[in-house]
């Protein structure tokens, strides 16, 4: 068995220890009626449950390029009027063989650029954007940025979104389709 030892303590810091705990156990009080009191926020729900969705897609969704030609897409969020938005974080997929990311440019639709990767190697784009606590509500659709792309190879590319894209509203992922798009280089 262990030899405990015990703190002698006098009489005036007994009383400021069992001060401070006083004052510890009543501050976490406090912190927890304050936190329990707080309503319970409503977020949207997924469109399974009627809620608000939004979807994004490519603009255009197909084309005809020649070889070593720029073009442009445009990701465009489509949601109603009423549909408030957070922000959207897309990933989108390319075959690198074929076509080179020249410039992502976001548009003022959201305008907190969080990430705005491109893996040249992988064909992978990354782009996060997001309001800004400053900024009125975004509501409804609109162009949410711009890929210049440069054809390299002929063939047929597809221009993929990733599974792990999404539109948020309050917290919750209200994407519920996107569209890519299927290119011809020639």
């Amino acid at each position: 068995m262990r030899n405990l030892t015990k703190i002698k303590l006098d009489k005036r810091q007994r009383s400021l220890l069992t001060a401070f705990l006083a004052a510890v156990i009543l501050l976490e009080l406090v912190w927890a009626c304050n936190y329990f009191s707080k309503p319970t926020p409503t977020v949207p729900t997924p469109s399974a449950s009627g809620g608000p969705e939004a979807s994004l897609a490519l603009s255009p969704s197909e084309g005809t390029f020649a070889i070593d030609k720029n073009f442009e897409v445009q990701i465009v969020l489509e949601a109603e009027e009423t549909v408030t938005t957070d922000g959207v974080d897309i990933t989108l997929s390319f075959d690198p063989a074929k076509l080179e990311v020249l410039d992502v440019s976001s548009l003022d639709f959201y305008p907190q650029r969080l990430v705005n990767e491109v893996d040249s190697e992988k064909g992978i784009i990354r782009l996060a954007l997001a309001n800004t606590p400053e900024q009125d509500e975004v509501q409804g659709g609109g162009t949410v940025a711009t890929i210049t792309f440069k054809t390299l190879q002929a063939g047929e590319v597809e221009v993929a979104f990733g599974e792990s894209t999404i539109a948020g509203a309050g917290g919750l992922n209200i994407l519920s389709q996107t569209s890519g798009g299927n290119y011809i280089v020639e």
